[in-house]
């Protein structure tokens, strides 16, 4: 059986340049600050993955292929994770921020209802106030009334 390898390994450098080519081409990941650290990270990887691929050929026999395609995948694979996150973060932050306008709505109709409270609270004490001495001048009518049936 005869494998030929049509696979070259990529420099440190050229894998880190085509990290950020992908990093540059996609809109709205920002990575403007920390692209050079991932892209590094990328690069480091991917050899030390291609290192020791190497060492388990030597070990076990066993041929792992570490290409640059494999490389590829693991880029676009962060950048569509990292795409992911920040929608799922983005809806997370939208319904916290509904979340505080539903809260401020409430604080504004309940100051609101508290106002409505301390004036239906003082008419019900001028209305209780005025059913007491209702109250009385029923309870001396009353008097006046079987007093009067009693005499009769």
């Amino acid at each position: 059986c005869c494998t030929i390898d049509w696979f070259s390994a990529w420099s440190d450098d050229a894998l880190r340049e085509v990290s950020m080519k992908f990093f540059t081409e996609t809109p709205g990941l920002g990575l403007e600050e920390v692209g050079e650290a991932v892209s590094t990270v990328f690069a480091t990887v991917h050899t030390s993955v291609a290192a020791a691929s190497a060492r388990m050929f030597e070990e076990l026999k066993r041929q792992n292929y570490v290409t640059p395609t494999n490389y590829l995948e693991l880029v676009k694979g962060y950048i569509w994770l990292l795409e992911e996150k920040r929608k799922g973060l983005g809806d997370q932050v939208s319904k916290f921020r509904n979340g505080i306008e539903k809260l401020d709505d409430s604080k504004l109709q309940v100051e609101v209802m508290s106002a409505e409270l301390e004036i239906k609270k003082k008419e019900v004490a001028v209305a209780q106030k005025d059913c007491e001495e209702m109250l009385v001048v029923i309870v001396k009518d009353r008097k006046v009334v079987d007093e009067q049936q009693r005499s009769v």
